[in-house]
């Protein structure tokens, strides 16, 4: 077995030199100005896996959106170059790509995003709410989540759309129905405000606001709600209906 041994060769030379430079590669740390330094050929990779194309975003655009994914994923820590490519190969590339191009305003992309989520918002809130799908009350607290998916604010799009915390570490279904979930607790909550405990009757009870129902969205968002439906419509999405 010794001589065995020493008959197989170990890595010299510039096999040695080239282990030794994948080491220091793996234990390199990104810098936070400059994320994606260094893997400009995944992110080409990617681009073209997540069909970035289809929605006018170019491999620059693209890499904005990892960029954003990246250093939401780095800590106080550090991130490393081979956790920065880990990290990068396991994102939901199409649906970040597809984020990315409406939050742009791109119009193709949101033709595309409504006609595959809008059903699936209303399930959803149908779900949420324990009500049909067709249901007044899920049709509205679906649509109201479009105003701001569309970053409709001022008569400005897309300066403020959520779809700028979208990083791509989950599926677009499971981050929408997350969204959609919190903006309906949002709601509950701004119906159990109390009020004062002097409420004049003398027997110190706390008196409750009534609760807002599923459907009762403040005035400001119905607003913009109606703004963005009619902002959908000009550039021809079908949103209404």
């Amino acid at each position: 077995m010794q001589a065995c041994a020493e008959l197989v060769p170990g890595p010299t030379g510039p096999q040695m030199d080239e282990k030794a430079k994948r080491r220091e590669s793996e234990e390199e740390l990104v810098e936070g100005d400059r994320p994606l330094l260094g893997c400009e050929g995944l992110v080409r990779k990617l681009h073209e896996q997540a069909q970035a194309a289809c929605w006018s975003l170019s491999v620059e655009q693209f890499a904005f959106a990892l960029e954003r994914a990246v250093r939401k994923r780095m800590s106080a820590s550090g991130l490393t170059c081979l956790q920065r490519e880990e990290f990068l190969c396991t994102l939901h590339v199409e649906d970040l790509a597809l984020a990315h191009a409406c939050a742009m305003g791109q119009e193709a992309a949101w033709e595309s995003f409504v006609e595959k989520y809008r059903p699936y918002l209303r399930a959803a809130a149908a779900a949420i709410l324990k009500a049909s799908s067709t249901s007044a009350e899920a049709r509205e607290l679906a649509d109201s989540l479009f105003a701001e998916l569309y970053g409709l604010t001022d008569g400005k799009t897309g300066e403020r759309s959520l779809f700028r915390y979208f990083h791509g570490r989950s599926s677009m279904k499971t981050w929408l129905r997350a969204v959609l979930s919190q903006r309906h607790i949002d709601t509950i909550r701004a119906g159990k405000k109390l009020d004062s405990l002097d409420d004049g009757g003398g027997d110190g009870e706390m008196r409750r606001v009534p609760e807002l129902s599923a459907v009762d969205i403040p005035s400001d968002r119905r607003r913009a709600v109606a703004m963005a439906l009619r902002s959908l419509k000009s550039t021809k999405v079908a949103i209404a209906g």
